[in-house]
């Protein structure tokens, strides 16, 4: 068996085809510099093959199907009906934890100098915190939960929690996610925007006549006020947005619940005069890490260009986070044949013409015109991976050398211009694969294993990133000869 990139020559074929394979790594999709030489005796023949959509396979997919949010550090409220990605709203439900006692009492209606004001649902959040139109005007409605939230369960964003609510909401009002600040103080470092709504007294005199064994009491405070689920809806002609709201003590930001007391206090001058002075108090109870919480999330394309079929070539590859789109990339049966052709066999007799490869690189183009807006949300890097047999997407990796030692597949992944002006993401194979992807010599690297893979966005339950990409097969657009499609290029050298 020949070792995986590892080829016997004569020490002037192995020189000439080190110098061959930097000239094959330095070239960007031009085939017009790949050639042929003579170097110490030996026909050096370099060439390029790009594949496309004659055997490799672009679709689009929303495979996600419903999104874990176990290990979010966000809630989101909201609606955005956008005509590219797809329309989306969020809204979220989550009970609160007790927080901090006040100074001197444990109880809020602790004696007659306590006094009750209001209560406030309080809604913190940030520069760049949204997607969506920040002057699209959005009624958020507040129900309070009639069951608690299982802190046990695994919830995913196809769970709907307004069944587990009391009909009549506790609390609305309207909001813009930039509510009339300007531009200049939302870009000052540290600014935080607060969202404060209004919920019914009759829900802050519950908390506020509670005795101490409830107030002081987590389980018995929960069992009391069960929690929220709080949604949002646009109520004008503009395309709506969703708002992101960060809860961690990382983040410092606060989102809580607010009860406001206003203690009265008789003050003795020194005459012995006396004189009345009050104090407004909020007593907090955070959104924090430990509050079990879940965010209802939904996705629809209807009203997108966004091909579905799943079988044919799409023209454009949709590539989203946050229970959006993935792009499917399928190496066919018929690439694999015609490489089968190209590159011998490790069994095969080496005495021939040598083919090695020098390098495999998947390429996606940018298409700038299907989205205007391409630059708000551009993703830095995209990611590719592969369906396991749990249902999970993971990075692809392959056996090495018979030494269970897993290595990548891809290396790269990020947007870069190129000299013509596209703006492209690339990913490098790795060349041991590629040979090892078309000839197995190791039980666990299986070609169906590997002719599938997902591109998508970088932990995509954490962002608003999105891209379109040129798909595999793209048709010129008034005869544009500059559109790209994506493509895989293959560089290999023959030494004869």
């Amino acid at each position: 068996m020949r070792i995986r990139n590892t080829i016997y020559l004569r020490a002037e074929k192995m020189l000439a085809l080190g110098l061959i394979m930097l000239v094959a790594w330095s070239c960007e999709d031009k085939p017009a510099e790949i050639g042929a030489e003579i170097f110490g005796g030996n026909l050096i023949d370099t060439r390029i093959s790009i594949s496309s959509g004659d055997t490799i396979r672009a679709t689009n997919t929303s495979a996600f199907g419903k999104v874990d949010f176990n290990a979010i550090n966000y809630l989101m409220i909201g609606e955005y009906n956008d005509s590219v990605y797809g329309s989306i709203s969020a809204g979220f439900a989550s009970e609160f934890s007790l927080g901090n006692t006040l100074d001197d009492t444990v109880k809020l209606n602790y004696n007659e100098d306590y006094e009750y004001l209001g209560t406030e649902l309080r809604l913190q959040y940030t520069n760049n915190s949204w997607i969506g139109d920040t002057l699209a005007k959005q009624k958020v409605t507040v129900y309070r939960l009639q069951e608690r939230l299982d802190p046990d369960m695994d919830y995913h964003s196809d769970f709907d929690p307004l069944p587990l609510c009391y009909p009549a909401p506790i609390g609305t009002d309207t909001f813009e996610i930039k509510n009339g600040a300007r531009d200049t103080l939302w870009q000052t470092a540290n600014y935080v925007h607060n969202i404060a709504i209004a919920i019914d007294d009759a829900v802050g005199l519950e908390l506020f006549e509670a005795d101490s064994a409830i107030i002081t009491n987590s389980e018995s405070f929960k069992n009391l006020f069960k929690g929220v689920y709080v949604t949002a809806e646009k109520i004008d002609d503009r395309i709506g947005s969703v708002l992101r709201i960060p809860y961690t003590a990382e983040s410092n930001l606060s989102q809580q619940l607010a009860v406001i007391i206003r203690r009265r206090n008789i003050l003795t001058d020194a005459d012995g005069q006396e004189s009345i002075a009050y104090d407004t108090i909020p007593k907090l109870y955070p959104i924090n890490k430990e509050a079990t919480k879940t965010i209802r999330y939904t996705h629809d394309y209807t009203n997108t260009n966004i091909d579905f079929t799943g079988e044919n070539n799409v023209d454009k590859i949709y590539v989203q986070g946050m229970g959006g789109t993935r792009g499917k990339i399928n190496i066919t049966d018929a690439f694999i044949s015609k490489w089968k052709e190209i590159l011998p066999s490790p069994d095969e007799d080496l005495n021939g013409p040598i083919t090695s490869v020098a390098s495999v690189e998947l390429s996606f183009y940018l298409d700038t015109l299907a989205d205007k807006n391409y630059k708000d949300n551009l993703p830095e890097a995209l990611n590719l991976y592969v369906l396991n047999s749990n249902g999970n997407f993971v990075p692809p990796s392959f056996d090495l050398n018979l030494s269970n030692t897993n290595v990548p597949v891809f290396t790269g992944g990020k947007g870069a211009n190129t000299e013509s002006g596209d703006i492209k993401y690339t990913f490098s194979m790795q060349t041991g694969f590629f040979e090892e992807f078309i000839h197995p010599q190791i039980s666990g690297n299986s070609q169906k294993k590997y002719q599938e893979f997902y591109l998508g966005i970088p932990a995509p339950e954490f962002n608003f990133n999105r891209v379109v990409l040129h798909g595999m097969n793209i048709e010129k657009v008034n005869s544009d000869e500059t559109l790209k499609s994506s493509n895989l290029a293959v560089r290999y050298v023959v030494v004869d």
